[in-house]
């Protein structure tokens, strides 16, 4: 790493403050107020247990999550079991959006090749990005993880809510992750975008296929089935954590190879989609 890389990383931020900024708004308040409602709405068993009779049904299994099989449950069980699936797609698409920000339209509108005339490295533009996504989600992790501490909810801990937040930070790792190798793939933003934004759709119907069929031994082909697997403010387990953080780690690496191989010819893998236009 060098002072460009730096400068870069700076430079990004100047251009991506106000997206971020809006996420950041758009998160904490689908956290906080989704937190307010359920506290204020289902405050007694009776009206839990309605809830959860609601939750259970086919189509609002399919929409947000299937409920952890439990002898008891909590109000902060049943809110982390609804809003990590909701939160992680916006984790995911958040991370898409800075990916292709910091990557492919750089590279389409001249940035990189102006900046590659300097003294940087191939992968300078890169890792630049790899920093903010990093910053950007360790920033949403604290926020969110504030959020919910704030909110006094009948069975949430301090603990829990970290696992809740750290569980959607590494998601959008992830996430970028897969983005970042996109990007050294595909020639188009608008083909990343695509395939980013699909990548998570899949991973959404999946998981409804999934948690409606109760087909337990598939839940390890959608990550967000994996957040399931955490039972939030209920068992907390942390293992997701670490296999979306290695995934996060192999990803950036696998995206850094590519973009080394790229001026030796390993573009070979890479897809162009773009239409010559005939002078």
């Amino acid at each position: 790493m060098n002072r460009n890389m730096w400068w870069l990383l700076g430079a990004n931020l100047k251009s991506d403050y106000r997206v971020i900024i809006v996420w950041l708004l758009v998160n904490f308040s689908l956290i906080v107020s989704g937190a307010l409602k359920l506290a204020d709405l289902y405050n007694s068993p009776e009206t839990l247990d309605q809830l959860l009779t609601m939750l259970r049904t086919p189509m609002m299994t399919a929409m947000f999550a299937r409920m952890p099989e439990l002898s008891q449950y909590t109000v902060a069980i049943v809110y982390a079991a609804i809003m990590l699936p909701i939160m992680a797609v916006l984790m995911g698409l958040m991370n898409v959006q800075l990916v292709v920000r910091g990557t492919r339209q750089m590279e389409e509108s001249g940035e990189t090749e102006l900046i590659r005339g300097g003294v940087t490295t191939a992968t300078t533009p890169v890792l630049a990005t790899i920093f903010e996504v990093l910053g950007v989600n360790v920033l949403m992790t604290m926020t969110m993880g504030i959020g919910v501490v704030l909110i006094p909810m009948h069975g949430a801990t301090n603990g829990g809510a970290i696992l809740f937040a750290t569980l959607l930070g590494t998601f959008g790792l992830m996430v970028a992750g897969i983005t970042l190798v996109l990007s050294q793939l595909f020639a188009e933003s608008r083909s990343v975008n695509a395939i980013g934004y699909g990548v998570i759709a899949v991973m959404y119907v999946l998981r409804a296929v999934i948690d409606v069929r109760r087909a337990a031994e598939w839940r390890w082909l959608s990550p967000l089935n994996w957040l399931e697997s955490a039972r939030v403010f209920a068992d907390n387990r942390a293992g997701a954590i670490l296999t979306q953080g290695w995934f996060a780690i192999v990803l950036g690496l696998i995206a850094l190879a590519l973009v080394n191989g790229r001026p030796f010819g390993y573009v070979g893998l890479r897809v162009y989609l773009c239409v010559c236009k005939p002078d």
